[in-house]
């Protein structure tokens, strides 16, 4: 049996890798190398410079249902 603690890291590495793999296919989507704030240089295959962006801030919100009593009787309306 796990301990209480054991489960909190297990939960806490996988809510890390989750958290890796958002920004991985964030940054693919927008045809950038890594998500970060600053200025980001956008290449093509050949690695020249083809585009420059600019990221001033990023959040990252993760959404998840905790309380199922009177939200499911309105889950259709909002989605």
């Amino acid at each position: 049996m796990e301990s209480r603690i054991d489960v909190i890291r297990k939960d806490e590495i996988n809510r890390l890798v989750r958290q890796l793999e958002i920004e991985k296919n964030l940054a693919k989507k927008l045809n950038i190398s890594s998500v970060r704030l600053g200025n980001v240089v956008v290449r093509n295959e050949q690695n020249w410079i083809i585009n420059e962006k600019v990221i001033e801030y990023c959040w990252m919100v993760n959404v998840t249902i905790s309380f199922v009593g009177w939200f499911h009787w309105f889950y259709p309306y909002f989605f």
